[in-house]
């Protein structure tokens, strides 16, 4: 599984953002320890 979300947020001329993501890892033979491979990356930005 899987997914994210994110979010805008408008400051004066600018506007920031920040997102969230699951990954998990497959291997040939299907999913394998979830504990030890699924990572949450998160990104914050600024645009201008």
């Amino acid at each position: 599984m899987d997914g994210g979300a994110g979010i805008t947020l408008r400051l004066g001329r600018l506007r920031a953002f920040a997102e969230g993501r699951v990954q998990n890892v497959y291997t040939d033979k299907g999913k394998i320890d979830a504990k030890s491979v699924t990572s949450i990356p998160v990104t914050f930005g600024v645009i201008f």
